[in-house]
């Protein structure tokens, strides 16, 4: 048996192919959470209402931000012990989504300890993935290749590809480079890969999006680690591609209405 089907509950869940788990991005993790849910929890009444509690956890993931309740320590209380490394996974998945990723990189230790502890392999993926995406938007390369080796020493065994298809706007061209000769890798990320309006690129639909949440260039290049004058010709470029005229406002207006329906997460 793999790593992730020894630790994870006595390798009852196999992670190439339990629901949540087909391809597209968008439905990776919430299948993910959510079968883990399902086997901590027990099927017993009194165990129910925390099960949906954290079920309502996760599908929150994508729109909570850091003052979420679920992202206070005291949050722990309401879960059984089993499950807090996948609380933790979507806690770190709200912090990167934020940009805090010096937070991030700072619940390394901690949450490396928690799923030692619990056997949880598959929340140890998770995490190497998103502390190589953290490393990544701080510019440290290196570190992030780091990262994504260790995630790959347990994804590969099971063919686990997809938890990093979702992280490849992040995760950049450091992904592909990861991949390189892994055939059912690329396989994956070519089958998971959404491509933007009007052809933008990961880096500009990462700015579009900010663009159209009201950040300002000077906050969008703080964020990203850009200059504003980048950030100013990314913008440029954006518009142009997407054929956007008017006021500065009222193109990020309407940037706003199309990443609603085409590029949103």
């Amino acid at each position: 048996m793999t790593a992730i089907q020894q630790t994870l509950y006595g390798g009852r869940l196999l992670c190439g192919g339990f629901g949540g788990c087909a391809p597209g991005v968008q439905g990776v993790q919430p299948g993910v959470y959510i079968g883990l849910a399902t086997i901590a929890y027990p099927d017993h009444p009194a165990a129910l209402p925390q099960k949906q509690t954290l079920i309502g956890v996760v599908r929150q993931r994508g729109k909570a931000g850091a003052g979420a309740w679920f992202m206070a320590p005291e949050a722990d209380a309401s879960f059984l012990d089993p499950v807090l490394p996948m609380l933790r996974t979507v806690q770190n998945e709200v912090l990167l989504a934020a940009g805090a990723y010096t937070k991030l990189l700072a619940r390394r230790e901690a949450c490396t300890a928690l799923n030692a502890s619990a056997h949880t392999a598959l929340a140890q993926l998770y995490l190497h993935i998103q502390l190589a995406c953290a490393e990544n938007r701080l510019g440290r390369a290196d570190a992030a290749r780091r990262e994504l080796d260790a995630a790959l020493a347990l994804a590969v065994p099971d063919g686990l590809y997809l938890p990093f298809a979702e992280h490849a706007e992040a995760l950049g061209p450091l992904l592909p480079e990861a991949f390189a000769g892994n055939e059912a890798a690329q396989a994956v990320l070519r089958r998971t890969a959404k491509p933007g309006p009007g052809g933008l690129s990961p880096r500009e639909r990462e700015i579009a999006r900010l663009a159209a949440a009201r950040r300002t260039n000077a906050e969008i290049a703080a964020q990203l680690h850009l200059s504003e004058a980048t950030v100013k010709n990314h913008l440029k470029r954006i518009f142009d591609k997407l054929g956007l005229d008017g006021s500065a406002r009222g193109k990020r207006n309407l940037l706003a209405d199309i990443l609603s329906e085409k590029i949103s997460p």
